[in-house]
């Protein structure tokens, strides 16, 4: 929970909600007027849009620093400060560009302001002044992030102890299977000959060890083909520009998470990928395919629908669906296909440890 809170920027939040009362206390007792103020509410509210817009959230705090400068030339309000917490921001997410153009800027802004506030210091002790106190966010933004990092790190170690369990359950049944099909074959061997459905029974227990060797390589693989190690959002990308290649309408509802771990993230993009190109090849394309994704506590839940054909098979015993399965839980997650009446349901289910952001809805 406390890591979903970190990146949904709870923390630069809390910072900016204490030094904004610290700044309305002044103006209360008289020792702040009220313009400067008003100047850093301002300044509190871009700080909050920085947590989820980060460049527009910190071009619109340049603006309101370059307002604050005539307001307040002395600077006697905290807007200075928030600035450092929208570097603590850029900081944690990994954007360091963006930090270091922010304390390049805000520094010949706080030099200026400080020079004038104090004009017996020399300009060498406010700028060293300014390197001491501009430490504090960049060592604060990087403790976040190797916080948040660590607990990815866990929960990536978590699924690869799942990924061990799958495969061995892969293994087991694979094997099961193949014993079957050998005792079948030698079986058909000692007859006479074999009827039609006796080779269409071979042939699906065939398709179906095929299927989950197939599971078993890609799991086990580390350098797999950009098709199949693919990202969510990716994933969602391109299936709707696959899907609209073809005239289906795609409808996003819900947004996909920010941050992912490294393996949920894949996993989640290869059932996406793999639900929307059955969309594809199996769905009724005059017809909309709708995805919904919601995000909740811990968990993101993705179900894609769609209107069948009337050649769609009801039962979910494809090499793709037996796959989807098999890789949700690698990742301690779950999935579903199924068909109810005319319309065709896959949902998947994944541990969340991200903040939700916006999916462009087409």
């Amino acid at each position: 929970m406390w890591v979903s809170a970190v990146q949904k920027g709870l923390v630069e939040a809390l910072l900016g909600l204490l030094f904004v009362a610290l700044s309305i206390n002044a103006t209360v007792v008289g020792r702040l007027p009220l313009p400067p103020l008003l100047v850093d509410l301002a300044a509190f509210a871009c700080v909050l849009v920085a947590t989820r817009w980060l460049r527009a959230g910190s071009l619109l705090l340049l603006g309101i620093v370059a307002v604050g400068l005539v307001v307040d030339p002395a600077q006697l309000g905290i807007t200075g400060v928030l600035c450092m917490v929208s570097i603590i921001t850029a900081v944690r997410r990994s954007n360091i560009p963006v930090a270091v153009v922010n304390s390049i800027l805000f520094a010949g802004i706080y030099i200026l302001s400080a020079h004038t506030r104090f004009p017996e210091a020399g300009w060498g002790d406010v700028t060293l002044t300014w390197l001491l106190v501009y430490t504090a966010p960049w060592i604060i933004g990087y403790g976040l992030r190797l916080m948040a990092r660590h607990v990815r790190g866990e929960a990536d170690r978590e699924h690869a102890e799942q990924r061990r369990l799958v495969l061995t359950e892969l293994h087991d049944s694979t094997a099961r299977e193949l014993s079957i099909l050998v005792r079948d074959c030698e079986a058909l061997v000692s007859a006479s000959g074999a009827s039609s459905s006796q080779l269409q029974g071979l042939a699906a227990r065939a398709l179906v060890a095929n299927a989950s060797l197939r599971e078993a390589m890609q799991l086990l693989s580390t350098g797999a083909s950009d098709a199949t190690q693919q990202t969510a959002a990716t994933a969602l990308t391109r299936g709707i520009r696959e899907l609209e290649r073809r005239g289906v309408h795609v409808k996003v509802n819900g947004a996909l998470p920010d941050q992912l771990s490294g393996s949920v993230d894949l996993a989640l993009g290869a059932m996406l990928g793999e639900a929307l190109h059955n969309v594809a090849n199996h769905a009724d394309l005059k017809k909309p395919c709708v995805v919904t994704i919601t995000t909740e506590a811990n968990r993101c839940d993705v179900l894609v629908t769609n209107s069948c054909r009337t050649s769609t098979p009801t039962s979910a015993t494809g090499f793709g669906l037996i796959a989807l399965g098999h890789r949700a839980r690698s990742v301690g997650g779950e999935a579903l296909s199924e068909r109810v009446g005319e319309r065709w349901l896959c949902q998947a289910a994944v541990p969340s440890l991200a903040s939700p952001a916006p999916v462009a809805k087409r």
